[in-house]
């Protein structure tokens, strides 16, 4: 009986083992793949959650599938701190364990991201700066206008469309006096377009922080290499 407890255990321990090294390998090649597919500088940390890992590797469906990745250009935008989240992943062993080129799919995926605001300073004219108010944005300075520095104020409003993030001036108001948004609104507002995320996430809203724009993503039906 001792013995036989003994070799209980340590079958265990090895399955166990050999759980935890598989998960690994699969993280590294799936984390390979993801940034050859988006031109990544360094691979993304990719986590794969739910035990034991084996049993979901021979029924090719994962519980859920995390991509971190520290700095992503999308659209010429620079987004830091991406947290994507995929649920009902499926792929079947030769895909995530092996040579298989064709993509991991996912039905659900969830993302966030922080737009810094140096981010969105560099797409504004020399002279004005963005900042934030709680969760209200303003911008200000001196702005070149026929010839001279007037200064320059206005609120800003933001939305999301299916091509950017619009950044939009609102109540421009020019060395104090209110003036026709036309006259220099034209010169404030900007578009960011990080309409084309990786792993076909569309953004969907954008909240004001203190150290920037946290973008919130989602999309159905998606495939984890593919942008398009």
């Amino acid at each position: 009986m001792r013995k036989l407890l003994i070799a209980v255990v340590v079958l265990a321990v090895l399955l166990v083992a050999a759980d935890r090294i598989s998960r690994y390998v699969a993280q590294r090649k799936l984390a390979s793949r993801v940034a050859a597919a988006y031109h990544l500088a360094r691979p993304p940390t990719v986590t794969i959650t739910g035990f034991p890992f084996l049993t979901q590797v021979i029924a090719g469906r994962y519980h859920e599938v995390g991509v971190a990745i520290s700095l992503l250009n999308s659209g010429g935008v620079a987004m830091k701190d991406v947290q994507a989240r995929f649920t009902g992943v499926h792929a079947p062993m030769t895909q995530l364990l092996g040579s298989d080129a064709s993509a991991v799919t996912a039905e659900y995926a969830t993302a966030t991201a922080m737009l810094p605001f140096e981010t969105v300073q560099q797409r504004l004219p020399a002279g004005i700066t963005l900042s934030a108010d709680g969760d209200r944005l303003r911008l200000s300075g001196n702005l070149g206008y026929q010839g001279l520095q007037v200064p320059v104020s206005a609120g800003v409003a933001l939305r999301v469309t299916s091509a950017a993030i619009e950044v939009s001036p609102r109540d421009v108001k020019v060395g104090g006096a209110l003036s026709m948004p036309s006259l220099v609104g034209s010169r404030l507002a900007i578009a960011l377009p990080v309409h084309d995320l990786p792993m076909q996430l569309k953004v969907r809203t954008v909240q004001v922080t203190p150290d920037g724009f946290a973008v919130n993503a989602s999309a159905g039906g998606v495939e984890l290499e593919n942008g398009g």
